[in-house]
C-alpha cells in the first residue's frame, strides 16, 4: 500500500484551487476551503499520481465528486457513451472515450477507496462502462465502412444509423 505523502497532496490541492478560479468553479473552491473536501481530495491526491493528474485535468468532473450523488454520476458518465453518436468525427470520438475513461476511473477509485461500494460493484461499473465503449467504437467503425461502401446499410430506421453490436462484429472490423 501507497503511503499518503501530505505535501503532494497540499501542493495538488492548490493547483486544483487555481484551475477551479480560473475555470469559474465556485462550488468546488467552496469544498476546497472545507474540511471534508479538502480531506477528500487530500486522500486521493496523496495516494495516486495517477487519480490527481486525472482529477487536476477535468475541474468539471472534479467539482461533480463534490455536488452529485456517486450513483448519479455514474449514469452520467454511462450516459455520456451511450448516448454519442456513432457518425460524429473520429477526433471527437477518441476525445469522448478518453474523457470517460478517465471520469470512469475517478468514480471507481472513489467508490472502492471510501467503502462507498465494494469491489466488485466497482469491477461492474468498469465492465459496463467498457461494454459501452468497445459497442460505440465498433458501431463507429462499421459507419465509417458502410460511408465507404465496404459495407451495407444498417438494418431498421436509417435515420437513427444503429448496428446492432455484438461482440463478434470485431471480427468484420478487423478483416
Amino acid at each position: 500500500m501507497r503511503v499518503h505523502q501530505p505535501a503532494t497532496a497540499a501542493a495538488a490541492i492548490e493547483v486544483l484551487r487555481e484551475r477551479s478560479a480560473r475555470d469559474g468553479k465556485v462550488e468546488l473552491l467552496r469544498a476546497l476551503d472545507d474540511e471534508g473536501g479538502n480531506t477528500f481530495f487530500s486522500c486521493l491526491f496523496g495516494n495516486s499520481p495517477y487519480l490527481t493528474r486525472l482529477i487536476l485535468r477535468d475541474t468539471e468532473f472534479a467539482e461533480a465528486l463534490v455536488l452529485q450523488h456517486p450513483d448519479t454520476l455514474a449514469a452520467r458518465v454511462t450516459a455520456g457513451l451511450s448516448e454519442a453518436d456513432p457518425a460524429m468525427n473520429r477526433d471527437r470520438l477518441m476525445r469522448l472515450l478518453r474523457k470517460q475513461r478517465s471520469r470512469v476511473t475517478i468514480l471507481a477509485a472513489v467508490l472502492d477507496c471510501f467503502g462507498i461500494r465494494d469491489v466488485m460493484a466497482c469491477a461492474g461499473m468498469l465492465a459496463s462502462m467498457a461494454d459501452q465503449a468497445v459497442r460505440l467504437a465498433a458501431e463507429h467503425l462499421l459507419l465509417d465502412r458502410v460511408a465507404r461502401g465496404e459495407l451495407g446499410e444498417p438494418e431498421g430506421d436509417a435515420g437513427a444509423r444503429r448496428f446492432a453490436c455484438p461482440v463478434s462484429c470485431v471480427a468484420v472490423l478487423s478483416s
